[in-house]
């Protein structure tokens, strides 16, 4: 007989969401700490790294869940249904956008936006050219290779 597992508490889910949420807003993606979460959140890092190993998975999570409530409504006009859609998801990410500045000191800057797209641009360049190198050339990666490739990334990205 398999040992039985503990069900998963939905309230440390939601605790995790909101600390995640907090910082971002505070201190955006740069700011966002995992052992900050979890001292948040009142759980143990072991807790929340089972959960969200990482803390893109949080930043993702949390995008996530704002977009949970952006469903496209069928009208039978297309045109109006996408554009309708298009333009709650542009009000979310302006939100994020502005989160974490006092009242009045809005800017155009992309904020939290910006940083959490750049990172997992530079993530996925990063991963793409791991990938290429290790399965299609079959070119080992060691320790220069790799710090060839995060300096190319972010020499282009800086």
């Amino acid at each position: 007989m398999a040992p039985r597992e503990r069900p998963r508490d939905a309230d440390v889910d939601e605790r995790v969401l909101q600390a995640t949420t907090e910082l971002l807003a505070g201190h955006g993606y740069g700011g966002l700490s995992t052992d900050e979460v979890a001292e948040r959140a009142g759980i143990a890092k072991a807790t929340l790294y089972r959960r969200r190993p990482a803390k893109d998975h949080l930043a993702l999570a949390v995008i996530a869940r704002l977009r949970s409530h952006d469903e496209i409504t069928d009208t039978g006009d297309i045109r109006r249904d996408l554009t309708d859609y298009m333009e709650r998801i542009a009000a979310g990410l302006n939100r994020m956008r502005v989160a974490g500045r006092p009242p009045g000191q809005e800017s155009r800057s992309a904020g939290t936006v910006a940083e959490l797209v750049a990172a997992m641009t530079l993530l996925e360049q990063l991963a793409g050219a791991l990938c290429y190198r290790v399965l299609i050339t079959g070119n080992p990666v060691d320790r220069a290779c790799a710090e060839r490739l995060v300096n190319a990334a972010l020499d282009g990205a800086l």
